[in-house]
């Protein structure tokens, strides 16, 4: 009895790896470059005093600070608003594609300047604005400019818990004066020690406890070809490589990037003073101006481009980060060093709802992936949930809710944008780590000697400026 019920066991582990790989044979990955960016052109944006007349209101001619300082958050937030249309074709931005150049909009004017990141004219700060729609800077409250509501004292930059609620704010705004757009939004910030706002699946936010967790998200949005924002703590760079034009997926990669490192302490260039401003020490040590960027694409620890790899596998995200001195493309690491030391700040998501869940999607990330085959591996043979890999509504969890996950690997929910890349593991890879798994737990569980199905027993944050 125990060598009938070892083949069969057996038989059913191989039929399951056969179904894998013969998922693989009919809806093969695609092959793609070690690096992956948006599918198109993303907004490359500087800073408004970065533009002098008739181009923008240019810097403060004397030394000292002037009104359009600090503007990292709305600008990251403009290139994300300016994909949205340039790419995906919603009207939420300034009407012209970034390739035109910023004199499409002079400065001053009547109109919304550099994909809504400022207005001219603008509302003054207050309760209520006095002109609608406005700019992100006047909602995120940059430089106690804009809107009181938020409850903030004077301050310079943008607090990182105004970011998502700014976006989504100027977002609903649009959604009642422009016609086609989606009548609703989610936004969410995610950080090490803040969660606000509402994730793309509908969940509220919750905490980013590894840099695995943060770079993940990241990722997740670029397949679904969704700029995100990233807030760090300071932007103090230096160069440690180069990445060589047309290597990668995406319109982007025609630019090539350079990789950076973070080294210590703030970083001083601009000869007006209005470089960002960072404290590193005494009291004000971590809460401090800091700089936010917009993801546009990302390199996986372990890749060909992975410029530590073997040695030192790192994750990057590679970002445009509205400043001068850079080139277009920023590729700096995600690791577990820029997590703990706090360089990583948050990450800013949007998504226009209703984004309707994958069933497959167990976890609710927002994308069907390893992470959601591990559950379903971790209850197989169980009678299950429909939260556990119980996707067809009869148990136990099986072959069948397998399928069922493995049609689905890869793909966005309902409503979300498109997917931009597939998944980078193979179908052909997670055969072998299901079969793997599979023969793992029938040797550490034991075999038993009944019809049992699979031949197992039952598994019975304050808040930084930015």
């Amino acid at each position: 009895m125990w060598v009938g019920a070892r083949e069969k066991c057996d038989s059913k582990i191989s039929l399951l790896a056969g179904i894998v790989l013969f998922a693989a044979c009919v809806n093969p990955t695609p092959a793609q470059g070690a690096v992956v960016f948006l599918s198109k052109d993303a907004p490359d944006w500087n800073q408004p005093y970065q533009y002098a007349a008739p181009n923008g209101p240019g810097p403060n001619p004397s030394l000292g600070s002037d009104p359009f300082d600090a503007w990292c958050a709305p600008t990251s937030a403009a290139n994300l608003l300016g994909y949205w249309e340039d790419a995906h074709g919603l009207a939420v931005a300034d009407g012209f594609a970034f390739s035109a150049g910023p004199s499409s909009v002079p400065w001053p004017s009547l109109a919304i300047w550099h994909d809504r990141s400022l207005g001219d004219p603008r509302s003054p700060a207050g309760p209520a604005p006095t002109l609608t729609p406005n700019d992100l800077g006047w909602w995120m409250d940059t430089n106690h400019q804009g809107y009181s509501g938020w409850g903030n004292g004077p301050h310079t930059g943008t607090y990182v818990k105004d970011v998502h609620a700014g976006l989504y704010e100027l977002l609903q705004e649009l959604a009642l004066v422009v016609p086609g757009l989606p009548p609703s939004w989610n936004t969410a910030t995610r950080g090490a020690g803040i969660a606000v706002g509402t994730t793309a699946s509908g969940a509220s936010a919750s905490l980013h406890a590894s840099a695995t967790s943060a770079w993940a998200e990241i990722v997740d949005e670029i397949k679904f070809d969704r700029p995100v924002v990233v807030h760090w703590s300071h932007w103090n760079l230096t160069a440690v490589g180069q990445l060589i034009p047309g290597t990668g997926t995406g319109n982007e990669a025609a630019y090539g990037g350079t990789y950076y490192t973070f080294a210590g302490g703030p970083h001083s260039e601009d000869p007006w003073g209005n470089d960002e401003e960072w404290y590193t020490d005494g009291d004000y040590a971590g809460l401090n101006l800091g700089h936010t960027t917009t993801a546009v694409g990302f390199i996986q620890a372990g890749d060909p481009e992975d410029l530590f790899a073997p040695a030192n596998p790192t994750n990057w995200v590679i970002v445009h980060d509205n400043v001068l001195g850079t080139p277009r493309n920023v590729i700096v690491p995600l690791s577990n060093i820029e997590y703990a030391s706090g360089s990583w700040v948050a990450n800013t998501t949007a998504s226009h709802s209703p984004v309707i869940p994958d069933p497959a999607d167990l976890n609710l990330d927002g994308i069907v992936d390893s992470l959601d085959l591990g559950i379903l591996l971790g209850t197989f043979g169980t009678v299950g949930t429909p939260s556990t890999g119980e996707l067809n509504g009869t148990p136990p969890v099986d072959s069948l809710d397998l399928g069922i996950l493995l049609a689905a690997f890869g793909t966005p929910p309902l409503g979300a944008a498109t997917v931009a890349v597939p998944e980078p593991s193979t179908l052909v890879l997670l055969a072998s780590l299901a079969a793997h798994s599979l023969f793992s737990r029938r040797r550490r569980n034991g075999l038993i000697e009944s019809n049992h199905k699979f031949c197992r027993r039952p598994i019975g944050i304050p808040p930084d400026s930015v």
